[in-house]
């Protein structure tokens, strides 16, 4: 088990497009900080289950479930579109 904390990106935002539009289908990515490498976050404060890397918005641009960060783990977040933009 993990030791994990609560991100500051993405629980109960809700994201929009460069456009005002909620960014229905969009992705966020999560990355070690300075690089393209995945780096897990989890679902709940167990730090048991992992989200899915990039995680997929609902229709409603929020996030599916809460993110959790590996403590001591420097993260870097990539929103995308439906369209990978």
């Amino acid at each position: 088990m993990a030791i994990v904390y609560l991100s500051p990106v993405g629980n109960a935002f809700q994201f929009f497009s460069s456009g005002g539009l909620v960014l229905n289908g969009g992705f966020l990515y999560t990355y070690a900080s300075g690089s393209t490498t995945p780096t897990a976050t989890y679902t709940t404060n167990l730090g048991t289950i992992q989200n899915a890397n990039p995680i997929q918005l609902n229709s409603d641009g929020r996030t599916p479930s809460e993110i959790w960060m590996t403590a001591g783990q420097a993260y870097k977040f990539e929103l995308k579109d439906s369209l990978l933009n």
